[in-house]
């Protein structure tokens, strides 16, 4: 697990304290050299932050992104407040302590202090980061996904809620309203589609996908009975036992 966290932490107390040292001892410098040691404090703290980003985080590649929203509105999954989890950089596995999926623009985004303590989010680049984990959802890049019909989807990150020989696959999407009176409104989009032999089926309710299973239906049908278990499209864990069933009809 990464410290990011406790650096940061550590790093405001240092500069607490060598601000603490310089009001001291500026009384016995002059203004100028009270300048250049804050300006070498600071060049060298960034330098300390960025050595730290650089050997313990190299998935940090991308682009600066402006922070926005509440803790009401803002275009996160789930929460505006970062959470750790885990990723996977150039096929290798990092667990990263502030990660933030913005749906709107369809990036997984890092935050991190800077030597001034501002925010910085940083959206990493998707070319680089294939998957990602965060409050037990797992999230992984699909490109030139297309329907039985030749329709293909938007590339980028969907939801893996089941992940076999067929997966079940969710799009989360949000749409932006503006409002000069009040803060931004972003309202979630949800698209459902069960991956199957290379082709995706769009999802709308549980009468579709017990569609998809053919003949095996019926089976599927009796091992939910017998197990007790209801198909419900909102409960991921109902969706992974009936996809299980119907795999299990398949062997």
């Amino acid at each position: 697990m990464f410290q990011g966290n406790l650096l940061n932490k550590g790093l405001q107390i240092f500069a607490l304290l060598l601000t603490f040292w310089v009001k001291g001892y500026s009384q016995s410098i002059s203004l100028e050299e009270k300048h250049l040691l804050v300006r070498n404090y600071k060049e060298s703290l960034q330098d300390t932050i960025n050595k730290h980003i650089e050997i313990d985080r190299p998935f940090v590649v991308g682009r600066m992104q402006t922070y926005h929203g509440n803790n009401v509105h803002h275009p996160y999954f789930y929460d505006h407040r970062p959470v750790a989890g885990t990723l996977i950089f150039k096929n290798q596995v990092y667990e990263a302590d502030a990660l933030l999926y913005d749906i709107l623009n369809d990036k997984l985004v890092y935050r991190y202090y800077s030597d001034n303590f501002d925010i910085n989010n940083i959206a990493l680049d998707e070319n680089f980061v294939s998957e990602f984990a965060i409050y037990n959802s797992v999230f992984r890049y699909f490109r030139d996904l297309k329907t039985k019909s030749g329709i293909k989807l938007k590339d980028g990150y969907y939801e893996v809620v089941y992940d076999g020989e067929s997966k079940f696959l969710i799009r989360w999407e949000k749409t932006k309203s503006f409002d000069f009176t009040a803060p931004d409104k972003f309202d979630d989009l949800k698209s459902m589609y069960l991956l199957n032999d290379g082709k995706v089926v769009r999802i709308k309710n549980k009468w579709q996908l017990m569609k998809q299973f053919a003949e095996k239906k019926r089976p599927v049908k009796k091992l939910m009975r017998e197990n007790r278990v209801t198909l419900e499209l909102g409960n991921n864990s109902s969706i992974n036992k009936v996809l299980e069933y119907y795999e299990r009809q398949l062997k």
